[in-house]
């Protein structure tokens, strides 16, 4: 019905007019693969090319490292925050929260001090209490919410106050969608779902005929004559078999005379072009260019620089603005650790 109304029916001569919206109904994922949080860490295990999809933006963002400034604090004592970042795997805790953030669409990095942990953070690192860092993805944190009505998280059997969970969202989805997430974001998979899939496909059926590249054909004497009965085709199924098995033991074939041998070979134009359109569309999913995602250089007169310019855009705006917020809570809290003191 609702097809019909918006221009869906039967066109002229029974097709369906350009307008049609069954192709926008048909062509849909209704559940999210963000719920699907298993299949998400598989996929992450077992295809390098998804595992580089989500790594790389981040670690590209990051791969300056800091330059920290501070009016209060000295060389000597901005030395001292570097090394605590260093020694402990701060960085490189935010930098999983992040990839964990883009693979399930949402994560958070702990903050874990020596008071209970289902109370709210308070000044006990102005005493120079102990002070770690975890990084999480949203399916280890028990809630119903991203900010839990109790402002209370679980984690493992512990009780985590909401004052020590940053959360990280991946991409915000729609209203109508959001619900079904529980406020968290999109994974970056369900961008690429469709793509991946054909790139997938299209690997397969590459496989497929290079393992039929090269046919043998054998014209045997009665074969249909024999094929008709059950010891007849055991007959010609042996004799086929040892005849493989002598070709390629003694690299010859020894047949009778009047039976034939011929050896056919596959062709494979167009093969490549479909799959560098498939790459194409991958890379358009993510935004990400292809000398990045699968390391090819530009080629002809395109010397790159724009696609390097259009990525770099997208880390500094979807992963490394968002990194700054959570750096500036990290390095507060590192700061009043070290120096007992709440500095800029």
């Amino acid at each position: 019905l609702t097809a019909g109304l918006m221009g869906g029916g039967g066109g002229f001569g029974g097709q369906a007019p350009i307008t049609s919206t069954n192709p926008l109904f048909q062509n849909n994922q209704y559940q999210p693969i963000t719920l699907l949080h298993q299949i998400l860490s598989y996929l992450y295990k077992t295809h390098g090319l998804l595992r580089a999809a989500l790594q790389v933006p981040v670690l590209d963002a990051v791969r300056d490292g800091l330059d920290l400034s501070s009016d209060q604090l000295d060389h000597d004592e901005l030395r001292q925050v570097e090394d605590f970042l260093e020694e402990n795997g701060v960085l490189d805790r935010i930098v999983d929260v992040f990839i964990w953030a883009r693979l399930y669409g949402g994560a958070a990095l702990i903050i874990n001090t020596e008071e209970d942990s289902s109370k709210p953070l308070g000044d006990e690192l102005l005493d120079g209490g102990d002070l770690a860092f975890y990084d999480a993805n949203r399916w280890e944190l028990s809630c119903t919410r991203r900010i839990p009505e109790n402002g209370k998280y679980g984690f493992y059997g512990k009780t985590l106050d909401a004052s020590r969970v940053i959360t990280v969202l991946g991409t915000r989805a729609p209203w109508l969608i959001r619900a079904q997430l529980s406020d968290w974001g999109f994974s970056e998979i369900e961008h690429m779902a469709e793509d991946f899939n054909l790139f997938l496909r299209g690997r397969s059926v590459v496989y497929e005929i290079l393992d039929e590249a090269k046919l043998d054909v054998y014209s045997l004497r009665g074969f249909k004559d024999q094929m008709a009965t059950p010891s007849g085709t055991a007959a010609v199924t042996r004799r086929i078999q040892n005849m493989n098995a002598i070709k390629n033991f003694n690299n010859a074939l020894i047949l009778d005379e009047n039976d034939k041998f011929e050896q056919k070979s596959m062709t494979f134009g167009g093969l490549a072009e479909v799959l560098k359109e498939n790459r194409i569309m991958m890379c358009s999913a993510l935004r990400i260019p292809m000398s990045k995602l699968f390391g090819t250089g530009a080629t002809g007169f395109n010397s790159g620089a724009e696609d390097l310019e259009t990525y770099a855009a997208l880390v500094s705006s979807e992963v490394r603005q968002p990194m700054k917020q959570v750096l500036r809570k990290v390095l507060k809290l590192v700061v009043q650790h070290l120096f007992g003191e709440d500095l800029d």
